[in-house]
């Protein structure tokens, strides 16, 4: 399903809307997984919908009978976290 015409049409369209910052800073420490902070703190930064990852760390922030991710949510209701499937679910039904 996925053929490289329609990756080369992903990566394209992505450079066209993306927003590129450098150096992020760090403003949420995560200390279940340090290596994911630069990820959330990019997505905080930016301002960013949605964080989209398969990383079981990073989906831990979307639970909220999780304590990391009551307080992920707490601090940064507007930043939905969800994994590559549930974000094009999503995507799907605003379209």
């Amino acid at each position: 399903m996925l053929s490289s015409e329609r990756v080369d049409s992903l990566i394209d369209w992505l450079r066209e809307v993306a927003i590129f910052k450098d150096p992020v800073a760090h403003i949420y420490d995560y200390p279940i997984d340090p290596k994911d902070e630069p990820y959330i703190n990019l997505a905080i930064k930016s301002g960013a919908v949605f964080l989209v990852s398969w990383d079981k760390h990073l989906k831990n922030l979307a639970d909220l009978n999780h304590k990391e991710g009551q307080r992920f949510k707490e601090r940064f209701p507007n930043i939905l976290v969800m994994d590559p499937k549930q974000f094009l679910a999503h995507i799907r039904r605003k379209t």
